[in-house]
């Protein structure tokens, strides 16, 4: 029996975003024939609700949030706090890998990260904030014994700038889905008689969700955006400016499965504005419950739906991509989402992808596959203004 531990997410039980879900469906598999210890946000979870275990695994929980700048710390104290509980450790995210180095030089615990997207290029950062998040990532690929990514295009990217070769396990979408409440939702959503289109997504620059309200106050169509609306100024000042258009509808964030996904089922499309980042969650639980999808065209959007999605770079193209799709092209959108996620972002495919690494990492320790990294100028282009050019273009022998 392998003694592991989960680092980086919330918590369990999900109720947050990806790497919450993510840990749930590990948990439920792994502790079947392991010991796991995940460690949890007590910012989140009010005493009243934190439990000892859940689904087998043991809880620990940290006085910190786990998100924004006091995740560094939660990744510390989790990172540290988990020696004495596992002899491997799954970290999710590589906001505490920084502290690395000093765990591999002291101890002889196996270590699994899983990068997420690339975290440094989102907007919202300042210069400081992206240079300390792309040592972290150096530190989780250069240290870990095995690291994760979600999405092609960043194995691509970590190759050419690492020169080391990820393990490429995407995010599930195929959620257990409760049924009944649909008189309620409908009660409670006036938009629900209409068409509309819908985005699921966090306030922030990087997810374009500007580009998408400036390309529907230009029309009469319907737009649902769920998002956390109070979160920042940004996502202030963008409530204030578009919520008093009358085909616009800002809600705030839905956490109950049954409920988001009625509204998204009952969508026109999906809107899927990311520009940063992997395999996005709110993208292949879209995918899974068979809605068009219009994504930004970017190497992470085109991998994830496999090239058979509709693409737009502005707000421009996107009211003219939506106008200019016919029934037929709509329902084959449909199809081929609904192909590509029963194919690629099945949770049981998935945990047992995590299951067989880590037991690999855990027995054999596992030999890093190494190829040759881009020269010094090519890794400064990749990681500025020419991002997408080389991801895109450069081809990697794996």
């Amino acid at each position: 029996m392998k003694r592991i531990a989960i680092v980086g997410s919330v918590g369990v039980p999900a109720n947050y975003g990806g790497f919450e879900t993510l840990t749930e469906n590990l948990v439920e598999h792994l502790s079947r024939s392991n010991e796991i210890t995940v460690f949890c946000s007590g910012r989140t979870y009010s005493r009243s609700k934190r439990k000892a275990y859940h689904k087998g695994a043991r809880l620990k929980f940290v006085p910190v949030k786990a998100n924004g700048v006091q995740s560094i710390l939660y990744d510390y104290i989790s990172i540290i706090w988990s020696l004495f509980y596992a002899d491997t450790i799954l970290i999710l995210g590589v906001s505490g890998c920084t502290l690395l180095p000093f765990v591999r030089f002291f101890t002889k615990k196996k270590i699994v990260v899983n990068i997420d997207g690339l975290e440094w290029r989102r907007k919202k950062w300042n210069k400081f904030a992206r240079w300390f998040l792309r040592l972290s990532e150096g530190l989780a690929i250069k240290c870990s014994h095995a690291h994760i990514t979600d999405n092609k295009a960043i194995q691509r990217y970590t190759s050419m700038y690492y020169g080391q070769i990820g393990h490429v396990i995407a995010y599930g979408g195929n959620q257990r889905r409760e049924k009944g409440r649909d008189a309620l939702f409908m009660k409670k959503y006036s938009f629900l008689v209409g068409d509309y289109y819908i985005k699921v997504a966090r306030i922030e620059p990087e997810n374009n969700i500007e580009l998408i309200l400036k390309a529907f106050i230009s029309s009469d169509l319907q737009l649902v955006i769920v998002g956390n609306w109070k979160n920042s100024e940004y996502s202030r000042d963008l409530y204030e400016l578009y919520s008093g258009h009358v085909n616009i509808f800002l809600l705030e964030p839905v956490y109950e499965n049954a409920e988001i996904d009625f509204l998204r089922e009952h969508a026109k499309a999906y809107i899927h504005g990311h520009e940063a980042g992997g395999t996005n969650p709110s993208l292949v639980e879209a995918m899974c419950l068979g809605i068009p999808v219009y994504a930004y065209d970017v190497s992470f959007n085109l991998e994830t739906t496999k090239s058979k999605a509709i693409y737009f770079k502005s707000s421009k193209d996107l009211i003219e991509k939506i106008k200019g799709t016919i029934p037929v092209e709509l329902k084959m959108n449909t199809v081929n989402m609904i192909l590509v996620a029963r194919k690629h972002y099945n949770w049981d495919k998935i945990v047992n992808q995590y299951d067989t690494l880590i037991e690999e990492v855990y027995s054999k320790g596992l030999k890093k596959k190494l190829v040759e990294r881009i020269d010094r100028s090519d890794r400064i282009r990749l990681r500025t203004r020419d991002f997408e050019t080389i991801v895109r273009t450069r081809g990697v022998k794996f």
